[in-house]
């Protein structure tokens, strides 16, 4: 009863965040619905079809994750697994919430394997949204002058090289095996450990090290998947007004990819479920920022915001019609992974040694204590 109580407390809050973040953006004028009265349809649509390539690129990279653990399953499982982590991410924090739930499924049904089929989970993430953070990198470093013009533009820059540069010690800190050696880091996760759980994390993760080839590749995938949602903003952007060239525009490609996988990083963090709300906050101010460093006058200023805000609201809607469909698969996912855990019992049965007369020595001896 207390579990369900704090189930439910929990949904109530996360409706708040959402709820209240909406409010303040509409009240504070960033978020105005009027802005899509006049949506161009056919850039919505031809934005609305890099789903299917994250989706595909997604599926592809984990099973070479998993593949790396000797961890196999089929190419229709792992859709099933990823459309079910997209629907979860309609209630989890972040728009990569659905993935503890995708860890879940994943772990019951390599049970011999949990630790390391959680893990790839979680690496492929991290490797998905460093390809990301090297598209925004590459995009600042071919406009440096302008970012550096300001101390507006010079906010975004600094804060987008602070999460690059910390991610990239962190990496090297994690795997360098003297630093490791240094702080006793095997004494430790050997002291600590619950059940030897974190030291198989710890080792799965450093798989990784000796596979190298394998994580640039996933990372070069990812970085292709990005262009492709990057490219799907700047669709959703044209499609209500905003101009990427001619005659004074708005701001260019090559900006709107910094500014933009900026926005995109933040809206990942867990904050509201699917990002709605805290993403439309995220590219508001990303965005407003932006236009305060490129020297627009309050009026210009506020209209980019408002489309700014409104490129975030129909990412989500675009994405909530995709995710919805994750419900299907997530319904026959109970059935399909209590008869993997029978599979898995039964072969484990087979395996149990047996006496001279041909029956299982547990069995027996729980038949001469019941008599």
């Amino acid at each position: 009863m207390k579990s369900k109580t704090a189930k439910w407390i929990w949904f109530f809050i996360k409706l708040a965040i959402v709820g209240g973040l909406v409010a303040w953006l509409v009240f504070s004028g960033a978020l105005d619905f009027s802005v899509l009265r006049n949506i161009h349809f056919g850039y919505f649509a031809l934005a609305y079809l890099y789903f299917p390539l994250v989706i595909a690129v997604g599926v592809i990279r984990w099973r070479w994750l998993l593949n790396a653990q000797d961890i196999h399953i089929s190419m229709w499982a792992a859709f099933k697994l990823t459309l079910i982590g997209y629907f979860f991410n309609m209630f989890m924090p972040g728009a990569t919430g659905g993935d503890v739930i995708k860890a879940y499924y994943i772990a019951k049904l390599n049970p011999e394997k949990k630790a390391e089929a959680a893990t790839t989970v979680f690496v492929d993430r991290a490797l998905g949204m460093y390809g990301l953070l090297i598209i925004g990198f590459v995009a600042l470093m071919l406009q440096a002058k302008f970012f550096f013009s300001n101390n507006a533009l010079r906010t975004i820059a600094i804060f987008f090289l602070a999460i690059i540069c910390g991610s990239f010690i962190f990496i090297i800190l994690f795997f360098s095996k003297k630093l490791r050696k240094l702080v006793r880091l095997e004494a430790i996760l050997n002291r600590f450990s619950a059940g030897g759980i974190i030291r198989r994390i710890d080792d799965a993760v450093m798989l990784y090290r000796s596979r190298k080839k394998l994580v640039m590749v996933v990372v070069l995938v990812s970085i292709v998947a990005h262009l492709g949602a990057l490219t799907s903003t700047l669709l959703w952007a044209k499609s209500i007004g905003v101009r990427f060239s001619g005659e004074k525009p708005h701001i260019t490609a090559g900006q709107f990819c910094v500014v933009g996988s900026l926005a995109l990083f933040l809206n990942a963090m867990p904050v509201s479920p699917g990002g709605m709300g805290s993403g439309e906050a995220a590219y508001a101010g990303m965005f407003n920022l932006y236009a305060s460093g490129a020297g627009f006058k309050q009026e210009r200023k506020q209209w980019l915001t408002k489309r700014a805000t409104a490129i975030a609201l129909l990412m989500h809607i675009a994405a909530y019609t995709v995710m919805i469909w994750g419900a299907i698969p997530y319904f026959f996912a109970r059935k399909m992974i209590s008869e993997a855990l029978e599979k898995s019992e039964e072969l484990e049965m087979a395996h149990v040694p047996s006496d001279n007369s041909g029956q299982n020595v547990t069995v027996k001896e729980n038949t001469e204590g019941s008599g």
